[in-house]
């Protein structure tokens, strides 16, 4: 579910003092988008990659009180196998031909009739219901066509459970049918069948009515047996306002007038599913459609004020399906594919079989406010979602401690997928180090992540599964099997992994069984025999974090390989349930290697309990995993450090620039956990001042926004700025000017000759004594302030080509007064399009003034409010907390409130997640650590969720940095400020 990678993005939000965290810190004044990840790659990537979903089987007075419940009181018995659901809902909607009753607005009534085989005799049948009114005297039981009483409904609030008590046995094989009466809300909480509210272009307030089941929300909207291995198929007929369309996940077979103001749509039966794929839209939104080569027809629907922003969604769809029906080897089941973009969504997609929906950030795309980098999100988002649609939808995980195999898969695929898409312009196999494999070893370097397979033995557990774990370590262990087994054999073992448990469920076994029937007999394992999928994969999913691979040149010739888990902060402790696992923290690793003057790349293996010898032509430089596809770091011995650097800096294309990003990923890590010299890592980071690839020089900047991250506002941060100047200033000479960059960024082709230049462009703009902002400020002035009045929206008036919209709101604020930032206040009400609501709020966050920046944090926790939507609350916290100015007051602000923080938010846990992240990003004292403790022990409900340990743990990271490296590194900068080094 989600977006991958995401996260944010992943996906993804900030992670503390990390180089990733860091990075957020500055990307906002780039061009991606703002919310990743975060959850979900997913995720899904899966945004993500963000993306990453959020579960609610336990209920908030439950929480409160204390009381824990287990996983075990929560899964359903096994005594009924669900066959088939009928569902008939009527929805009432305000706005349309007729109004609904006061008493029946926002509500649905509705009844299922589920057939189901009786596996085990037993006189009770047991379904999962949440927050649904249930009329009992006209819910019936039948089997084997005779009625059987109900003797009692029993209903279980806590367990999110309604047990029907029966007067007798119902036998073993035998069949039946459970009819279940109910109404039900349609939520304002983002989860179930909610609402999403949006504006015509004549200020009318319209309102959608949309499903998000995903992990255990079907029950929110239907009485079911909610969980994955319940597989059935659906048959859906829903009751609508005249004047919207219905969607389910079938093809509409017909719609026809029911009573006065509303019609009914019949849908086609699903094939078997399981419940979290259920979805329901009824809504007044537009199409545009297609048909795919196989005649899948293909539909883009969005409100009619975006529908002329669809046709990239449409375009890339089809495409990237019929490309997956190739690639799975398995023809797409359904006869329709919708895609929906929903202006209130909390993951970045969810793949409901047949009717995906999305954010509409992340499906919509206009290229005058989009980024270039935006345009890949949209694209990226679509290949994770749509690759789901077999991996996770046609097969599924049995239970959701395998959730990594949907989420892990769909990310791997999503980049091959948007490569597709792009023709291989966006580069996806060389963007996957940074945005999937590095992202996933930032989150897997502390002690309180998690193995991808892990038993769910609480409720909070499953919550913990949807994050950076499953989504971009998944995608870069399973990227490093199929590098291992080689393409052919891994694609071939997937095909018969899907054929073998189509329309059913699999747990990671199945999946190496599989691919160990494929794998020929030639493909070695560390014990020199055929090579066990099974055990390789257990090492890798099984235990957490993964190895430091440290090469010991024992002379000229001959090399050294041993092995350590990458663990920066020794001192902390892993959950109890994973400190002593079956492997010790070793594995048995794929070792790639290279010469340096020999680009042939060669593999052996690091067994798990012994050392590697490498023999080697002499005095040739060796680089390991060159092409970043094994999940490890690698060091080497200083000597060899400093020969890479020299190579390097003299000639910057001595080695590829895969192996460059690597090495300048490895080394910032290396060098914040003491094994490597900071003065050796600026020596390697100086060459950049002559490359001109993307990616490694994304590295460098990654790394030193990192290094001026922990500096923060502190005055001592002139000296870093000065060095980090010099090293740009060759390649900021050489950029282009900005009607260049205005007048290509849409040409695919020179994505990352673009790419290059704004990176460059906007890092360099942001150091201390640089005035390259006033170009930006003049822009403004002249684009924004003089072309739009009051009324107006930013994404018609405005004449600003994407990658710099951001860039220009974020110096039209931060130099221009309170006057202006009223004006954005009122631009950002104004606007309807959510993407230039992302590039207004950036501007917004870039104010001068504390009391504007707290303002914005208030009104996204501020339901009632309407300036920020509520599932942009957590985007809020991390562009304000961008602001180097928020170090002074975000930890103090969650502090003083708390309370209001957790009640705004509980209903959306991910979105909470990412608020505590950010607001202890800027923790640099022992006084704030202990503070941070005190908190944990104290507040109410903090200190439930296990992401509020990786909080602490990396708030500890970064006062060890501070107390480690500050004054350190403030006199290296200092020194080569003044006498810099030769090269």
């Amino acid at each position: 579910m989600g977006s991958p990678g995401p996260k944010p993005r992943n996906l993804a939000g900030p992670m503390g003092c990390t180089r990733r965290s860091a990075f957020i810190s500055t990307v906002i004044l780039v061009v991606a988008v703002l919310l990743t990840v975060l959850i979900t790659y997913h995720f899904t990537k899966s945004a993500v990659q963000a993306e990453y979903g959020d579960i609610n089987l336990l209920k908030a007075e439950e929480q409160k009180s204390g009381e824990i419940i287990t996983a075990e009181e929560l899964r359903l018995p096994n005594n009924i196998e669900p066959i088939h659901y009928n569902l008939t809902m009527k929805t009432y909607l305000p706005g349309y031909e007729v109004a609904p009753p006061a008493t029946k607005n926002l509500t649905f009534e509705a009844q299922v009739i589920m057939t189901f085989k009786v596996t085990q005799t037993s006189r009770k049948i047991v379904v999962n219901s949440a927050n649904l009114n249930i009329v009992h005297d006209e819910c019936r039981v039948i089997v084997n066509n005779k009625p059987v009483k109900i003797s009692r409904i029993e209903e279980i609030p806590k367990l999110e459970k309604l047990d029907f008590n029966l007067d007798e046995s119902i036998e073993k094989d035998t069949m039946g049918e459970l009819k279940i009466v109910y109404t039900g809300d349609i939520s304002a909480d983002l989860k179930g069948f909610y609402q999403s509210a949006y504006y015509s272009r004549k200020n009318e307030k319209i309102i959608a009515a949309v499903s998000q089941m995903e992990p255990s929300d079907a029950r929110r909207m239907v009485p079911c047996m909610d969980e994955p291995s319940f597989k059935a198929n659906w048959t859906v007929t829903i009751i609508h306002p005249k004047g919207t369309t219905a969607l389910s996940n079938g093809i509409d077979l017909s719609t026809q007038e029911h009573t006065e103001g509303f019609m009914k749509t019949r849908f086609a039966t699903t094939p078997k599913m399981s419940t979290y794929l259920l979805a329901v839209l009824v809504s007044a939104f537009e199409k545009i459609e297609k048909k795919t080569k196989r005649g899948t027809l293909f539909r883009i629907w969005a409100r009619p004020e975006a529908i002329n922003t669809t046709q990239y969604a449409l375009e890339a769809g089809v495409k990237v399906l019929e490309f997956y029906e190739g690639y799975y080897g398995v023809s797409f089941p359904l006869e329709k594919q919708d895609m929906v973009a929903v202006p209130d969504f909390s993951a970045g997609a969810m793949e409901n079989w047949g009717l995906v929906t999305y954010r509409e950030t992340d499906l919509l795309y206009d290229p005058k406010i989009y980024s270039n980098e935006g345009k890949r999100r949209v694209a990226v988002v679509i290949a994770h979602e749509l690759a789901h649609q077999w991996f996770g939808n046609l097969v599924t995980m049995r239970w959701w401690d395998n959730l990594w195999l949907n989420e892990g898969f769909a990310t791997f695929v999503e980049y091959i997928g948007a490569n597709h898409i792009s023709d291989g312009a966006f580069q996806m196999d060389d963007y996957f180090i940074e945005a999937a494999q590095e992202s996933a070893m930032e989150t897997d370097k502390v002690a309180s992540s998690h193995p991808l397979s892990f038993t769910v033995a609480k409720v909070e557990d499953v919550t913990e599964a949807f994050d950076g774990i499953s989504y971009e370590k998944g995608g870069s262990f399973i990227q490093m099997l199929s590098t291992v087994m080689g393409k052919k054999s891994f694609d071939k073992g997937i095909n018969l992994y899907l054929k073998q448990h189509s329309y059913s469920n699999a747990a990671a076994e199945d999946l190496w069984a599989a691919l160990d029937k494929v794998l020929p007999d030639n493909v070695k394992g560390p014990d020199g025999n055929k090579l066990s999928v099974k055990e390789f994969a257990n090492q890798w999913t099984k235990q957490m974090g993964y190895p430091v691979v440290t090469v010991n040149r024992l002379n000229s010739t001959t090399a050294l390989l041993t092995q350590e888990r990458f663990k920066p902060n020794k001192e902390a402790q892993e959950k109890a349930a994973y400190r002593n696992n079956q492997y010790g923290y070793k594995w048995d690793v794929p070792i790639w290697y290279m010469y340096g003057n020999d680009q042939t790349i060669r593999m052996a293996w690091l067994p798990r309990d012994q050392p590697l010898h490498l023999n080697l032509p002499k005095d040739t430089v060796l680089i390991v995993n060159p092409d970043s596809r094994g999940f490890y770091r690698t060091n080497y011995n200083v000597s060899d450090w400093k020969t890479i650097a020299e190579m390097l800096n003299k000639d910057p294309e001595s080695l590829p620039y895969r192996a460059k990003t690597r090495l300048l990923f490895d080394a910032y890590e290396l060098a914040n956990d003491d094994k490597l010299d900071f003065t050796v890592l600026f020596d390697l980071f100086s060459y950049v001042k002559k490359e001109t690839n993307y990616f490694p020089a994304l590295a460098v900047l990654e790394n030193l926004n990192a290094i001026r991250n922990h500096y923060g506002s502190e005055p001592e941060k002139i000296y870093l700025e000065k060095f980090y100047k010099s090293l740009l200033d060759a390649n900021y000479q050489k950029i282009s000017d900005l009607s260049y960059i205005e007048n290509n960024y849409q040409n695919d082709s020179l994505f990352y000759k673009i790419g290059f230049d704004l990176r460059i462009l906007f890092n360099y703009c942001q150091l201390e004594g640089v005035d390259c902002n006033e170009q930006f400020q003049t822009i403004f002035k002249d684009k924004v302030l003089a072309k739009c009045n009051d009324k107006d929206q930013l994404s018609e008036c405005a004449e600003i080509g994407g990658p710099l919209r951001r860039k220009v709101y974020c110096e039209g604020v931060k130099n221009n007064g309170n006057s202006v930032y009223k004006k954005m206040l009122q631009w950002n009400r104004n606007e309807q399009t959510n993407t230039e609501k992302d590039n207004i709020l950036n501007g917004l966050s870039c104010s001068k003034d504390i009391t504007n920046l707290k303002g914005l944090l208030m009104s996204a926790l501020n339901r009632d409010d309407g300036l920020f939507r509520f599932q942009d609350a957590s985007h809020v916290f991390t562009a304000v907390g961008s602001n180097l100015i928020a170090d002074e007051f975000m930890f103090k602000f969650m502090l003083q409130r708390w309370d209001q923080i957790y009640s705004s938010l509980i209903e959306d846990p991910t979105s909470l997640k990412w608020v505590i992240m950010t607001c202890t990003n800027g923790i640099r004292t022992e006084n704030e650590i202990q503070q941070l403790k005190y908190f944990l022990k104290t507040a109410k409900n903090a200190s439930k969720f296990s992401w509020i340990t990786q909080a602490l743990e990396e708030a500890e990271l970064n006062v060890k940095w501070q107390n480690k490296y500050f004054d350190k590194l403030t006199k290296e900068f200092k020194d080569r400020m003044t006498t810099p080094p030769s090269n």
